[in-house]
């Protein structure tokens, strides 16, 4: 599974470290599947997709120290599935321009009943973890 996201955040309240998130979200499932028949030939069979989706949601990050900053964002997308994510985490800055970011992580998808018709893939799972990033920062007060 890969998954791609891109988005863009508004400070709504500054006093109050509250942003509201949107952006388009992209995931592409690739399970194959092999068959060995008695005739020692392989059948594979290959349901790749990729779908996207919009979202939107909120993050409450508030400064607990000079170089801390608490991760905190939830979101909700539509699309070709319905998905939502959670994060947890903080950042450290270690310069002003640049960070590293790290926490936990959940990501869920869930594309609904498959239309055997379409031969489309059902997929319903949630994605966690762990997570570590370096962040860069430009145009900021």
């Amino acid at each position: 599974m890969t998954i791609l996201e891109a988005g863009a955040t508004y400070l709504v309240n500054p006093d109050r470290h509250l942003s509201v998130l949107g952006g388009l979200r992209t995931y592409t499932l690739s399970p194959e599947i092999e068959f060995e028949s008695a005739a020692s030939q392989l059948t594979p069979v290959d349901t790749s997709t990729t779908a996207a989706g919009v979202f939107g949601g909120l993050a409450f990050r508030p400064r607990l120290s000079e170089k801390l900053t608490l991760l905190t964002r939830g979101d909700l997308g539509a699309g070709a599935a319905f998905t939502w994510s959670a994060t947890l985490g903080f950042e450290y800055r270690f310069k002003p321009w640049g960070g590293a970011m790290f926490g936990y992580r959940a990501l869920g998808i869930d594309t609904g009943d498959a239309d055997e018709a379409a031969a489309d893939v059902e997929y319903d799972m949630t994605h966690y973890g762990p997570f570590f990033s370096l962040t860069l920062h430009w145009m900021q007060k």
